[in-house]
């Protein structure tokens, strides 16, 4: 879509005066344009990425920037608002467009929060679950699960076609949901053994929740009381167990991928009385006609309670999902600094990140980043033992934060005012493939991707920029990471070098000249005369900077800091010495400019050329004169005729 130059007033998504309720497309309409949580009416509009998006009401060309909080439209092509019908409100933007940010937004997270909280568990006869849980059913225990509702804070990233990676912070919380329903024990009856037990709940509750690694599912599930293992045990909830929210720690630094499982302990207690069947007899005494008196018994059978037990019972559930935890140790930083300006090349090895701020003046590595709904909390079950099932669509709602290539790539994308801050270059990392068709189809976002027929469509993952900063310092630069919240001080950041400034001089002489080409002499060094060898500083793939001449070409200074070229120009002209990237550098040199010009009698060409150049400037004023002289009457020159 086309961005033209209408405003409406929207800052950091969230919209500023009244606004009216747009009809929405998805079902979750009331979500986004309802007050919920203590959100603008309208907000939740653009946080769900994955709803359809719909026409506008009128043929606009629209886009929303999530940073500057500025919509964009244009109704006749002129650029003005006032041709066209009203701008649409704030909440009917999501309808139309996808919102996209340079960092990743934390708008959402008190958003996150509600929701789970407000969750509604069942009873001990109901248990409630979204489409997404993984349900156990044991002896006593039916539709029991732990569900994972949100890692905050958490980025997914698109990386390419075949590989999506959930970035995590090394310290955050787990927030989820836990439940379950009762199965009403069955009774032994008399099955001719003559032994009878009845079986009731005596007790019922979720006896922890905790957060694993290192283990597989197949081992949490064999152990009885899995949260006990403090070796794999990240963090614990000891309050609110349907409504866990678990604070961790990660264990270490890694590249790799791992696997967090969010774990419940459910925990019975049913009473067993056992019942047994005794023999007796019930004897009566009768008198009989005689007067004697007889005993006669009857054999029967009674059950007896011959003992009481409690039978514990733990159901073990979990939610398991892969993770690598960004580390800001990764960030690595060259630095050359002198008193009046900062140049850095800032890095993240092994690891994508969002870009880099200056004093107020960002720049992007090229990733953007969008939310939406959490598809596996679209549909929630309820289960009843006594009445069935039913089913709610969007009940709870949560955020999730997506990161994408962008095809806007590299770019400075906002400026401070007041700062003179400069993007001087990148370093380009992997190449991967364009990761399009992880993309859902309802989300309509600006993918990198090449237009190349011949190839898949691929794009360049920015490693590295540089930036020149005038009267700024380390300590006023920051490295944003892919994850919200992960940012650290160039001042801060791993120094792999510091890099000399020093100043250049170019000086230039001519050799030899003609009409067509000159031959000069280029001299490159110091201030302090230390010759500037470009040869070495562009080996090993390196680009050290070069001389340019003034017809295009470029040429290099040896060990000396000295090179003779010949070259088809001009008689004068400037030669510039560029020094492109220090990266990899031990000195990082200033720009620097000489001019040369042939004088005119060193050559034959020289002298022909000056006199048909006064002549081009004389002539026409002498024969002037002449003529007002001559022909005229005044006298003018020459002044023998007076």
């Amino acid at each position: 879509m086309d961005i033209r130059t209408v405003t409406v007033v929207v800052i950091a998504g969230v919209a500023i005066g009244s606004l009216v309720p747009v009809a929405q497309a998805d079902s979750f309409d009331g979500l986004q344009n309802s007050t919920e949580h203590g959100y603008e009416n309208g907000t939740m509009g653009v946080a769900f990425s994955l709803d359809q998006d719909v026409p506008a009401n009128h043929s606009s060309s629209r886009q929303y920037d999530g940073d500057t909080g500025v919509y964009f439209a244009d109704y006749d092509g002129s650029g003005n608002s006032e041709s066209g019908p009203p701008l649409p409100p704030f909440n009917s933007i999501g309808n139309h467009t996808d919102v996209t940010y340079n960092t990743p937004p934390d708008t959402y997270h008190n958003w996150n929060r509600y929701e789970v909280s407000n969750f509604s568990v069942g009873d001990s006869d109901t248990s409630r679950y979204p489409s997404s849980a993984e349900t156990v059913d044991d002896e006593w225990v039916q539709d029991a699960h732990s569900t994972k509702f949100w890692h905050a804070p958490s980025t997914t990233v698109r990386l390419s076609n075949e590989k999506t990676v959930q970035y995590i912070p090394e310290s955050g919380t787990v927030y989820g949901v836990v439940d379950y329903r009762l199965k009403s024990p069955v009774d032994d009856r008399d099955g001719g053994d003559g032994v009878k037990v009845y079986r009731t709940i005596d007790s019922h509750k979720i006896e922890s929740v905790c957060l694993i690694e290192g283990r597989t599912e197949q081992q949490i599930k064999s152990d009885p009381d899995p949260c006990s293992e403090d070796q794999y045990v990240l963090g614990k909830e000891t309050s609110n167990m349907s409504h866990p929210s678990i604070e961790y720690t990660a264990r270490g630094a890694s590249t790799e991928e791992r696997t967090y499982h969010l774990v419940a302990d459910i925990h019975t207690e049913i009473e067993v009385v056992r019942w047994v069947e005794v023999e007796y007899e019930v004897c009566n005494r009768k008198i009989k006609p005689d007067g004697s008196i007889v005993t006669i018994c009857t054999p029967k059978t009674k059950f007896e309670k011959e003992d009481t037990s409690i039978v514990e019972k733990d159901t073990i559930t979990t939610d398991s999902w892969d993770i690598k935890v960004y580390d800001t140790s990764n960030f690595q930083v060259s630095r050359s600094t002198d008193e009046n300006k900062t140049e850095i090349w800032a890095e993240s090895k092994g690891q994508p990140w969002a870009g880099l701020n200056v004093s107020g003046t960002q720049f992007s590595t090229g990733w953007r980043f969008y939310t939406r709904r959490d598809t596996g909390w679209d549909t929630v079950t309820t289960t009843s033992t006594d009445d069935g099932s039913s089913s709610t669509r969007f009940e709870t709602v949560p955020v999730k934060t997506y990161a994408y290539p962008s095809s806007r790539g590299t770019s400075r994308v906002s400026q401070s005012p007041t700062q003179k801050v400069f993007l001087e270059g990148t370093l380009d990392g992997k190449s991967r493939s364009s990761p399009t068709s992880t993309i859902d189809d309802n989300v309509s976002v600006d993918v990198a991707k090449n237009n190349s027929q011949a190839f898949q469509p691929h794009y360049n993952q920015t490693r590295g920029l540089q930036v020149k900063a005038l009267g700024r310092g380390a300590n006023q630069m920051e490295m944003a990471g892919i994850v919200h919240g992960e940012q650290k001080l160039v001042s801060e950041t791993a120094l792999t070098r510091t890099v000399e400034q020093k100043e250049s001089e170019l000086s230039v002489s001519v050799i030899e000249a003609n009409g067509t080409h000159v031959a000069l002499n280029i001299t490159l060094q110091t201030l302090e005369g230390e010759p500037i060898n470009l040869v070495s500083r562009n080996s090993r793939g390196r680009d050290g900077g070069a001389i340019h001449l003034p017809n295009g070409d470029s040429v290099l200074t040896g060990e000396n800091g000295r090179v003779t070229v010949t070259f088809e120009g001009p008689a004068s002209g400037t030669v510039r010495f560029k020094p492109a990237s220090w990266r990899g550098q031990s000195v990082a040199y200033e720009s620097s400019i000489a001019r040369y010009s042939v004088a005119p009698f060193t050559s034959v060409e020289g002298v022909i050329t000056l006199f048909l150049s006064l002549f081009a400037v004389t002539g026409p004023v002498l024969v002037t004169m002449y003529l007002l002289d001559d022909v005229a009457g005044i006298d003018t020159w020459p002044p023998h005729k007076r």
